[in-house]
This record gives C-alpha cells, sequence and structure tokens, in this order.
C-alpha cells in the first residue's frame, strides 16, 4: 500500500484510467474472452492515457499482464500497474481517473459507482460492457444498478442493438416488478458500442496462403464450409439442423459429395458432440472435420482455407456474433441466422445472408423454473424452441455454392466493412471519445448522500454483537505496552491486510495523547485539529462527520444522519471523514481514528478506565 500511495503522490496532473478486471482471461476459450483481451491490446497500442491502473483481488492476479502485454507501447513505457482491490479506495481519493471499464457491468459496477461517489475528487464516468446477458441471475444484479446515487455518467454498455433492448427491457420489467421510478432510482445509461477484430491477424485472402492451407486440409477444389463457434448445442447453436440444410442446399445445386464441412471450436475432453456431428455427417453423407479447440494460428488458417461462413445461432446466450467479423475480415461471404447482433454484422444480400428465425411467443414455465437450474438446461430448454428457416439456409449456402463470383463479391464487401467499422483501433477510438463524452453529462452532488441500499451497514446491522460500543465520553489511557511501543522498545505488529489502517506517525500520536488519560472525544478533537502538531483548536465533536457507508458516525449516540459529503459539496471538494482517507503518512480522519483506537484497545496498547 505505501508503494502505492508514493506512486500516486507523484501523479496528481495525469489522465488515468482504471479498472478492477485483468481482460486477459487464461481459461476455456469463448468470445467473451477473445474480445477482452483484443480491446485491452488495442487500447494499450493506441495509449490515450497517462497510466492504465488495474485493481485486481491479488497482486498475482496481474502478474503475467505486463509480460503478456510488453509488446504495446503503454506497457513499453511502464504506464501499466497493478495494485490490489484494497489499494483501490484511497487511489480514488488521491488520483484524477478519467474513466473506469469492466470487462462485466453486471457484479461490481454498481459498487464501484458507490465507492466512487463517496471517495473521488470527481464523479468520473464508470463503463461496463456485457457479453452474455442470458444468465437468470441477472435480474439481481441489475436490480443493483438501480439505486439514487447513479449517475448520468454511469453507463452498460452493450455490443449489439438487439442486446441494447434486452437491457433495457430488463429495466423495464423491474421497474414494473417492483414499483421503481426513475426519478427515485435512476439507471445507467444503455449504450452500444461494437467489438472489434485485429486485421493485421486476418488478412486479405491470399492465393498462396489459401493453397498451403488447403494443404493441410487435405482438400483440393471442392468446396470448404466453415463453422467456427463453441461446439455446445446448449449455449452456442445446435448443428443438428445444419444436415438438413445442406440436403436442402444438394436440392438447389450444391454438389453432393464434393464439399467438406469443418466444424471448428472449444470442446472439453470428454464431450462426445464432436464424435456426434462426425457420425450424423457419415449418416448424410456429409464430409466433416472437427477441429477441437483450434488455437489462434489454426483458426485463421481454416479461414483462409474455407469458401463460405456458416452460422446458424439459435441461443440467446449469443449477443454479438465475433466469429461473423473474423469471417468477414477473412474475405468470406456469411449465411447466418437472422438472429441478436448477427443483424449488425450481416448486410444481408451486400456481405452474406441472413436467414429468417422463429421464437416462442411465451416462455413462462422456463421463466419460473430458470432460477432453479443449471444454466445449460434453460438454454437448452429455449434454444430447442428457436426454428432457423431450413429451406432458406439451404438456398442460401447453394447460392454462394454454385456461383465463385458471388463469394468473391461479399467476400470483398464483407471486409471492406469490418476494416471501416470493427477494425480495433477504430473501435477503441470511439470508447475514448465516449468516456469523453460521459463528463459532459450532468452530474447532481446530491448522488453522493445516497448509501447504496443493498450494502451492508455493519456497524448498524452487528451493533448488537459487541457488548457495547464506541462512545465519547469513554475514557482510555496507554498502557505499558502501549508506551514500549511509543518509546521504540517494542514494534507494533498489525496483520499486513491491515498494516496501512495502523501507520507508525499516527499510532504515536494517539500514543502519546492517551499517556495520561483521556476521554476520546478530548483525544480525537486534539488529533483531528491537528492541535497536537501545533493547530488550531479543537473542533466541536459533538457534530457528526461523514462516515465511509453514506451515514453519518458521532461520538455522540443518536446523532441524525447527514449527508456523506455535506450537502452543496463542490465537485472538487476531497472527501475528510472516511476511514479510507486515512493515508499513510499519519493524517487522520474521524472513522479512521476509531480504527486505530479500538485497533489499540484490542492489542493492549491502550486500555479502559
Amino acid at each position: 500500500m505505501q508503494g502505492y500511495l508514493w506512486l500516486c503522490s507523484n501523479m496528481q496532473h495525469t489522465r488515468l484510467w482504471g479498472t478492477l478486471h485483468p481482460f486477459l482471461e487464461h481459461s476455456v476459450v469463448m468470445g467473451r474472452c477473445v474480445a477482452n483481451e483484443g480491446f485491452l491490446r488495442a487500447l494499450l497500442h493506441l495509449d490515450p492515457y497517462d497510466g492504465y491502473h488495474f485493481f485486481l483481488p491479488t497482486r498475482d492476479a496481474g502478474a503475467h499482464l505486463a509480460q503478456a502485454l510488453c509488446d504495446t507501447p503503454a506497457v513499453r513505457r511502464g504506464a501499466l500497474k497493478v495494485a490490489t482491490r484494497l489499494e483501490l479506495p484511497a487511489a480514488l481519493v488521491r488520483q484524477p481517473f478519467h474513466c473506469f471499464h469492466l470487462s462485466d457491468p453486471m457484479t461490481e459496477q454498481p459498487w464501484l459507482s458507490a465507492l466512487r461517489n463517496h471517495l473521488a475528487p470527481q464523479v468520473f464516468p464508470v463503463t461496463g460492457v456485457t457479453h452474455s446477458l442470458s444468465y437468470t441471475r441477472y435480474g439481481a444484479s441489475l436490480l443493483a444498478h438501480m439505486w439514487p446515487g447513479c449517475t448520468r455518467r454511469d453507463a452498460i454498455v452493450s455490443t449489439s442493438h438487439a442486446g441494447c433492448a434486452v437491457v433495457g427491457r430488463m429495466f423495464a420489467n423491474l421497474r414494473r416488478g417492483y414499483g421503481l421510478t426513475p426519478e427515485a432510482h435512476p439507471q445507467p445509461q444503455v449504450l452500444r458500442m461494437p467489438l472489434g477484430v485485429d486485421p493485421v491477424s486476418l488478412p486479405a485472402p491470399d492465393p498462396k496462403a489459401r493453397a498451403c492451407e488447403r494443404g493441410r486440409l487435405g482438400v483440393g477444389d471442392e468446396l470448404v464450409l466453415l463453422v467456427v463457434g463453441r461446439i455446445a448445442h446448449y449455449a452456442k447453436m445446435d448443428l443438428l439442423p445444419l444436415f438438413r440444410m445442406l440436403q436442402r442446399a444438394e436440392s438447389c445445386g450444391l454438389p453432393r459429395g464434393e464439399y467438406l464441412l469443418v466444424i471448428a471450436g472449444q470442446a472439453d475432453a470428454d464431450d462426445g458432440m464432436p464424435g456426434i456431428l462426425e457420425r450424423m455427417g457419415a449418416l448424410y453423407g456429409v464430409r466433416v472435420r472437427v477441429v477441437r479447440s483450434p488455437d489462434d494460428a489454426t483458426r485463421n488458417g481454416l479461414y483462409a482455407a474455407a469458401d463460405i461462413f456458416l452460422s446458424p445461432s439459435d441461443n440467446v446466450q449469443e449477443t454479438f456474433g465475433l466469429t461473423l467479423l473474423e469471417a468477414a475480415a477473412a474475405g468470406l461471404p456469411v449465411v447466418a441466422s437472422d438472429w441478436d447482433g448477427y443483424r449488425d454484422l450481416v448486410e444481408d444480400g451486400v456481405t452474406g445472408f441472413l436467414v429468417s428465425t422463429l421464437g416462442p411467443a411465451v416462455s413462462a414455465g422456463v421463466d419460473v423454473a430458470a432460477p432453479l437450474l443449471y444454466d445449460n438446461q434453460y438454454h437448452l430448454l429455449l434454444a430447442q424452441q428457436v426454428a432457423v428457416d431450413v429451406e432458406a439456409f439451404g438456398a442460401s449456402i447453394a447460392r454462394l455454392a454454385v456461383s465463385a463470383a458471388l463469394r468473391e463479391e461479399m467476400g470483398r464487401a464483407g471486409r471492406e466493412r469490418v476494416l471501416a467499422r470493427f477494425a480495433w483501433e477504430s473501435v477503441v477510438s470511439r470508447w475514448v471519445g465516449l468516456w469523453d463524452a460521459l463528463w459532459q453529462e450532468p452530474v447532481d452532488e446530491q448522488c453522493r448522500m445516497h448509501a447504496h441500499p443493498m450494502a451492508m451497514s455493519y456497524a448498524d446491522v452487528f451493533g448488537g454483537y459487541p457488548s457495547a460500543r464506541l462512545d465519547a465520553n469513554l475514557r482510555v489511557r496507554a498502557t505499558p505496552a502501549g508506551l514500549a511501543v511509543y518509546g521504540g522498545r517494542e514494534q507494533a505488529t498489525p496483520y499486513p491486510g491491515v498494516a496501512f489502517m495502523v501507520p507508525d506517525e499516527a499510532l504515536h500520536r494517539l500514543l502519546f495523547r492517551a499517556r495520561k488519560g483521556a476521554s476520546l472525544r478530548e483525544i480525537c478533537g486534539h488529533l483531528l485539529s491537528g492541535a497536537d502538531r501545533g493547530g488550531d483548536a479543537a473542533p466541536d465533536m459533538s457534530a457528526s462527520v461523514p462516515s465511509a457507508a453514506g451515514r453519518s458516525t458521532s461520538l455522540m449516540p443518536d446523532s441524525p444522519p447527514t449527508s456523506p459529503r455535506g450537502a452543496g459539496a463542490s465537485e472538487d471538494a476531497v472527501p475528510g471523514g472516511s476511514l479510507w482517507s486515512l493515508p499513510g503518512n499519519g493524517d487522520l480522519t474521524l472513522e479512521g481514528l476509531h480504527f486505530l483506537v479500538l485497533w489499540a484497545l484490542k492489542h493492549d496498547l491502550l486500555e479502559v478506565y
């Protein structure tokens, strides 16, 4: 903590980008992981900010970041900093964060906004980007976003028009169900920003590279139809109807036996679905090649070798469709279902074909059971009620199969569209513009008055656990052990997780003031006013002062609550009453001093008399 505070003290005139998430995930390869890494790399290559601060659960959680991103300008100049979540509050007090951005807004974004309201000198933008939206628990997650402290600088950003509509309807359902008005319970803005791709990793079609990759597949002049996506009928798309679609395509001109269907995607080693797809191919007379969990080079090679890209998605777990962008960037025409974010990516009749879908009008049975089921169970129940037009999908495949000129024309148009709208550099530039624009949104300083209603007020809720609670009239004095610590004959031994709350200078000032005994009111009056350093007269300690929980903390019991910032506080004012305003140099706040007193009592450096 001390090292981070020292760093912060030397960066007062910088613009900082912050996050709570690493963006790089070493887990199953999914679209979310690919998109998050692509975004972060593009941001650090563009390098629009002075620093990039990652506040992670542990420092080890970010140990791989600098190494993995060492090729970016921001990392090469040392602008990437990793700290722990415990260091976040102090950083918010001292640092000029331009914005915070999360790779998922569902869990932590409301709590970050609440902490910002309480501690930050200014209300900076807080954004989070959605990926899958179909998890039943997300209703409760979005409810936490609707609270009096939410501002117009808070935004949930979805990657597609369809995703924005889903978030909007979820908020509307919550308002209707709980009777929440926008005036009393404002919500974040719902904005749209697409994902992107790196055109460099997916170059324009090249005859030599194409021939090489087709040789790896063992194909000559026959067509290669490519599907890329998680091989999961319950979470991505049901591929069994694809064989019926290919039957329809053969009846419309697709040469039977003269094409190869390649299915590439993440699949667990014990997953039987790849084997089922191969057996289905044999049953329908379709040559099938399943490529399990391809790495980037293998996947890009498949794009280079293919002729047509297919994606008959039918699952609400899908939101955007990153593989469609990858295929288009590689110059492939796309045949896809007319489904969610796919509509933003495929220009029907220009870069490929969108095929109509039909879904349920009522889902009450699944709705009520979903919270008690596994995600894959209710996703499968929903997906099996979505029908992609089999005949039209097959006819679209056939149209492309019989016309090399049409494939080339649509593939070229698709790549041009990706380069113009979806290159990561362009997308990240729009993110930077979005964060700048959010600063122009008005903010009512009254937002700082509100504690989040879902936050636990521990001192109040658990106030019945101890025999008594700290009181202004409590008289304490230094013990022999306390005097030994003050005199340097012994050392205080706080745990690492609280050591920053027990700085030596502050502890020594407390022990000196209590050496002859005094009331808590007297001790606080002197230490908070700086009187023991030759400061002004002690303040009236019977008045309430702000606390970190958004409630007043008073040395006198039963004081009425006050604003955590005070009515009419200016946006540039630094909060002074928080536990987290206590830095390592010994400056004190009331809540921080209460912590120090109780810690000293706990460890026999002070005693009640």
